[in-house]
């Protein structure tokens, strides 16, 4: 068996729990519902996030069901790790077997990267170099009633509570946006390392601070008044942040060639509000463009152009 294929399954089995009767199910993990009545603001903010849709959203659903036709019997459930990561930990859905269509998900795996998922991780593994199918601690079955929080003097009567500082960490979103494929060992995406290599890290600004920015409220409609709770809007580059990451730069030249006038114009982009490159994410499908018109006095116009940027796999 290839080392790299070994290194995935061990991977998987270290999020699973190596012990079959302590394995994870879905029915162990709580819907979003559950939460809504005593945290029905932040509930209320990731049913409209993207991170409530990952295993729905119609982009997602068409690519992955098109690479399973592709691949045929070779295709695995890898991209579900994240996209639905609880009918991975839940056994729902294996990461390194083969699936097939058509493909069902439990209601609770369809709700994506759901509230139960984050708040009962535990903690980080460290999984070694080429593997990011899963590099979290869930807990055993039976054992998945404290939830993680960020106040040390946070009580429900629902539920546990305990503080945890990695689910504060940029690691926590290195889980998904941190992807390397276990097979070739090609990283096919990597913005935690974008940020990591970045300013921001020296700075001390992580992940959560532009993408689940602090405000003064709640965390529980009963809860106390907190100067610190963490929206969870998990905004980026389909909402008004876009607007601040980037800063465009033009300068235009006239000149006089062949008896006729032409106009040269430069343009410099500038990453200055983005903690990441730009554009981030998995190649081919984020991209960046620069599109300019020039216009007549009149108003008519008279060029267009447009320059695309973007990662870009070129072999195997």
């Amino acid at each position: 068996m290839p080392t790299k294929l070994l290194g995935a399954i061990v991977a998987a089995s270290a999020c699973l729990g190596a012990d079959q009767t302590r394995r994870l199910t879905p029915q162990d993990f709580a819907p979003a519902e559950t939460c809504k009545p005593c945290h029905t603001e932040i509930y209320q903010q990731w049913r409209a996030s993207f991170h409530s849709q990952s295993a729905i959203d119609p982009v997602f659903w068409q690519m992955f069901q098109q690479a399973l036709r592709d691949a045929n019997i070779r295709a695995s459930g890898l991209c579900l790790t994240c996209h639905a990561p609880v009918a991975t930990v839940g056994m729902e859905r294996s990461p390194v077997r083969p699936i097939s269509l058509p493909l069902e998900l439990s209601p609770i795996a369809r709700e994506g990267v759901t509230c139960d998922f984050c708040h009962t991780i535990s903690g980080e593994e460290n999984l070694g170099k080429n593997v990011s199918l899963g590099a979290y601690r869930m807990p055993h079955k039976g054992e998945t009633g404290v939830k993680y929080g960020t106040h040390p003097d946070a009580t429900a009567p629902a539920h546990a509570t305990r503080a945890s500082a990695f689910l504060q960490s940029p690691q926590l979103c290195a889980i998904c946006h941190g992807y390397t494929h276990p097979l070739p060992g090609l990283e096919l995406q990597n913005t935690y390392a974008e940020w990591s290599y970045g300013p921001y890290r020296g700075q001390g600004r992580t992940c959560q601070a532009c993408h689940m920015p602090a405000y003064a409220g709640k965390a529980a409609n009963e809860g106390p008044d907190r100067p610190d709770i963490h929206a969870h809007v998990f905004q980026g580059g389909h909402t008004e942040m876009l607007k601040k990451a980037a800063v465009v730069s033009l300068w235009a030249r006239l000149s006089d060639k062949a008896g006729g006038n032409r106009i040269r114009v430069d343009a410099l982009i500038t990453n200055a509000g983005s903690g990441h490159l730009m554009p981030t994410g998995i190649p081919g499908i984020r991209q960046l463009w620069l599109e300019l018109a020039v216009k007549a006095p009149g108003g008519a116009e008279v060029f267009t152009g447009r320059a695309s940027f973007g990662a870009v796999l070129v072999d195997r």
